[in-house]
């Protein structure tokens, strides 16, 4: 890019538009509007050069607004307006912004570098708990195949876990009385009732 800057007095590098090299900023400005006139598509057009880059314009239907895009190695963009000598200023501008670009993006390189290094030691050290990973690995294998060949009767049940299944069997009959008993109170409540009180056809004098 350097090799292609030269910079005359109006603060341009001859520009070429359509064929045609331009020294002068206002000349330069003017045929790049007239250029982006007659780009009717979405899609970049190749226009021109500049300081060693191609020029390609878009037209954007969204933002409607016409973007030069200078493409090299890398692209480097700048939105164009209706001044012709100030489009000229911003496509500098965008040359300018080159270096802080490139230090911006060294920097990310050299935090992405950090990253898979601290990544790798990581991977390196030993999982801290693949031993217990791997009993419950093989202990979960035996009841699958216990399963699959005997059926769920055939399972051993550990004793840790019958001894709680036991103790909330307890709980369960302490906490929740029998339908049984329940039915035996009622039959005994009845019996009292009747009991203790005449019937009708006995206070009428009727027999059965």
């Amino acid at each position: 890019m350097e090799t292609n800057t030269q910079r005359g007095e109006e603060g341009i590098s001859p520009m070429t538009i359509g064929g045609k090299t331009y020294t002068d900023r206002s000349d330069a400005g003017a045929a790049l509007i007239e250029a982006c006139k007659s780009v009717k598509t979405t899609e970049p057009a190749k226009i021109g050069s500049y300081r060693g880059f191609d020029m390609l314009v878009s037209f954007s239907s969204l933002s409607k607004e016409i973007t030069v895009d200078m493409k090299g190695s890398m692209t480097h963009s700048a939105t164009l307006g209706d001044d012709g000598p100030g489009n000229i200023t911003r496509i500098n501008n965008a040359f300018d912004r080159i270096p802080q670009r490139l230090q911006s993006t060294e920097v990310s390189l050299q935090t992405l570098n950090t990253q898979v290094e601290n990544a790798k030691i990581e991977m390196a050290k030993p999982f801290a708990f693949e031993q217990e990973l791997a009993d419950k690995t093989a202990r979960l294998t035996e009841l699958d195949t216990q399963l699959s060949l005997d059926g769920p009767a055939a399972v051993e049940v550990s004793p840790d876990v019958g001894e709680m299944a036991a103790k909330s069997d307890t709980v369960a009959a302490k906490g929740k009385p029998s339908v049984l008993d329940a039915l035996k109170a009622g039959t005994e409540r009845s019996r009292q009732m009747f009991d203790g009180k005449p019937s009708e056809e006995k206070s009428r004098g009727v027999s059965l």
